[in-house]
């Protein structure tokens, strides 16, 4: 059975809302997956950043799926993506911290990268860094809309 949403990378934007039933195949595979893996003595992280990515669809508390991906963080390109990740799903929302976790991620990713992957995510946060965050959250959008949005209030504040 295939995952419903690609592997996170580093320049890949992987916080795109996904229905309830996929986000629930989602986290059972994860579950499955890291069970396997946790019988076998080994650690899978990219078990816990889909478990993170379903968790976000489901409304259930990110924090906690966030702690466990950084404790298992091995190297500076996991701690990148762990980071590109939370800030991504809580910029969906629009929840304060989203933009704090998206400069750290960049900051950790940006030696790793290839220079149009480089661009790419910069010029992707520029944009995303006008979006005002609240709390409580918004609703969940995808990356086209939070582009959309971003770009209006550029025009906005041009005004």
């Amino acid at each position: 059975m295939r995952s419903p949403v690609r592997f996170p990378h580093l320049a890949l934007w992987s916080a795109d809302p996904l229905t309830t039933p996929a986000a629930m195949q989602l986290q059972q595979q994860a579950e499955q997956r890291l069970m396997q893996r946790l019988r076998r003595g080994v650690s899978c992280i990219s078990c816990r950043w889909q478990q993170l990515i379903a968790a976000a669809t489901l409304q259930q508390p990110l924090l906690p799926h966030y702690q466990s991906a950084r404790a298992l963080c091995r190297s500076r390109r996991a701690d990148a993506i762990t980071e590109l990740l939370y800030g991504q799903l809580l910029l969906t929302r629009r929840l304060p911290e989203a933009h704090h976790h998206l400069q750290r991620g960049f900051r950790l990713a940006a030696p790793l990268l290839a220079s149009s992957d480089y661009f790419t995510l910069l010029s992707r946060h520029q944009q995303l860094q006008r979006l005002p965050t609240t709390d409580p959250p918004s609703p969940a959008m995808p990356l086209a809309q939070l582009l959309t949005t971003a770009a209006i209030i550029a025009q906005l504040q041009r005004r």
